[in-house]
């Protein structure tokens, strides 16, 4: 039943993906759709539409379709945490989108309500190349740094990220899902403060320069905390139309840097920001 509607909802949305766009790109999304509707190969369509993103350049309309899809081809897999993931990447990507967005967040909540969720936790362990997992506890092994993992929660994977850094997905249930990215760099201790206040600046710098709309700090949600070799800071954004928050913290000591983000509507603000938390108290920095 689970595969009946990922199959029905890539299909209903693959129209999305066939007007407007450069030839090339255009012709490389249709061979993904083909290959994953019609051959019945996910994971060949999975690496097309990864194709079509890195070659679609300035054209966010193509990669966004491209990354709505890619959405699709996990929910079909019954990979729910992947899918998760790539959700994470499209709200926060191509937010502007709004019609893609909401029909994919629509596609994962009929998934988790359907049980996907639920079987992807008795799946077995994450896949993860980046740190261990054992009693609990991710250990990231070029940092150094560990995560005790929230009860309830899980661990979903991890991998290479951007500037560098890897990172590591964690799931609270079907609720939410938090991305942690971990890197080592050296601070002064008397520099931390101003170090942090400008991960927070390069973040809206950052987000511009991927075309996120709209994209600024939230008024009165900028908190500082933590003392000597362990301060952190988080800042609330809205982005797109509004209707999307991202909830942003960074850790830093002397030697390493952690950036936390969530993504989540508006509504959940709240929530996210508690979740949030609850994952930086579990962390231990080097």
């Amino acid at each position: 039943m689970i595969l009946r509607f990922a199959m029905a909802a890539a299909a209903a949305l693959s129209w999305l993906a066939t007007a407007g766009f450069a030839q090339t790109a255009a012709e490389t999304l249709q061979k993904g759709i083909y290959t994953q509707q019609t051959a019945g190969n996910v994971d060949g369509a999975i690496q097309t539409y990864r194709q079509v993103i890195s070659m679609a350049g300035a054209d966010r309309a193509t990669a966004g379709r491209a990354q709505m899809l890619l959405v699709s081809a996990f929910l079909q897999k019954g990979d729910f945490p992947g899918a998760v993931r790539e959700f994470s990447t499209l709200a926060m990507n191509y937010g502007d989108q709004k019609q893609v967005v909401a029909s994919m967040q629509t596609a994962l909540q009929l998934a988790a309500r359907m049980g996907m969720a639920h079987s992807a936790e008795s799946q077995g362990p994450p896949d993860l190349t980046k740190g261990t997992l054992e009693n609990g506890v991710y250990h990231h092994t070029g940092t150094g740094t560990e995560i005790k993992v929230p009860e309830g929660w899980s661990v979903t994977g991890d991998g290479e990220s951007s500037g560098g850094g890897d990172c590591v997905f964690l799931s609270e249930g079907s609720r939410m899902s938090y991305f942690v990215w971990m890197i080592s760099d050296s601070v002064p201790l008397a520099g931390i403060p101003a170090a942090l206040d400008q991960d927070a600046e390069y973040k809206v710098h950052q987000r511009t320069v991927d075309g996120v709309a709209n994209f600024k700090a939230r008024p009165g949600t900028l908190l500082k905390f933590g003392v000597g070799n362990a301060q952190a800071e988080s800042v609330a954004f809205d982005f797109g139309d509004g209707a999307q928050v991202e909830y942003d913290t960074w850790v830093r000591t002397e030697k390493t840097k952690v950036y936390f983000r969530v993504i989540c509507p508006v509504s959940a603000v709240v929530a996210a920001q508690d979740g949030l938390q609850i994952l930086v108290r579990a962390t231990t920095l080097p």
